[in-house]
């Protein structure tokens, strides 16, 4: 595949700023909630800085979903407080190896590995209508750059799961609280990489 495509997505889709999101926050406190975030498995610790970041926005926007409130990826009071009492999620299956699980209630993807959520991330599933179809599926191919052709779009990052339907990265700002796709699990382009290098061909996909 050429590589210009992927080039060009990239210079398209570069991550929005999440301006406003750390309002009032100290650069010591900022640095402090990227730290919580990463113990909790919603940040890798790469990404624990003094800067609120649109990683940082998603990865509370990803804890808000989890904890069940509202989803604005804002650290404000509630979420702070939240924050300060919360566990790592757990999987909903049992089972060794490498998966990813994903919860259509709550719009969250689990990456998990020997039976521990090593991270969790924040996805937008099937609007309604183009539901994402739930159930247990293997990946059974992965492409770096994939094109839709019914929708007349690029899923950079796609690992197939059944038929048309994919984990693909998504711009973040296209990547929305709620279901929106037209069936496919899209996952921030801030994200995506992450999770198509976690996953090979065979490995499991539990949508539930």
């Amino acid at each position: 595949m050429a590589l210009w495509p992927l080039l060009l997505l990239a210079a398209l889709w570069l991550p929005a700023a999440a301006a406003g999101a750390g309002s009032g926050m100290s650069a010591g406190q900022v640095e402090a909630l990227n730290a919580r975030l990463a113990a909790l498995s919603y940040l890798p610790a790469s990404d624990v800085s003094s800067s609120y970041t649109t990683a940082t926005s998603f990865a509370v926007v990803a804890f808000q979903k989890q904890a069940g409130i509202t989803r604005d990826g804002v650290a404000g009071p509630e979420t702070l407080a939240r924050l300060k009492q919360a566990s790592r999620p757990r999987p909903a299956f049992s089972g060794p190896g490498r998966r990813v699980e994903v919860s259509l209630a709550r719009q969250l993807l689990y990456l998990i590995d020997d039976g521990r959520v090593v991270r969790t991330l924040p996805i937008s599933s099937g609007r309604p209508g183009l539901e994402t179809p739930a159930g247990l599926f293997h990946v059974y191919s992965q492409y770096l750059l994939s094109y839709s052709k019914p929708y007349h779009s690029w899923m950079p990052y796609a690992s197939y799961f059944s038929g048309g339907y994919a984990l693909h990265g998504y711009p973040d700002s296209e990547v929305p609280a709620y279901p929106a796709s037209h069936g496919c699990v899209r996952i921030p382009l801030t994200f995506a990489a992450e999770v198509y290098h976690f996953l090979h061909v065979g490995e499991q996909v539990r949508i539930y």
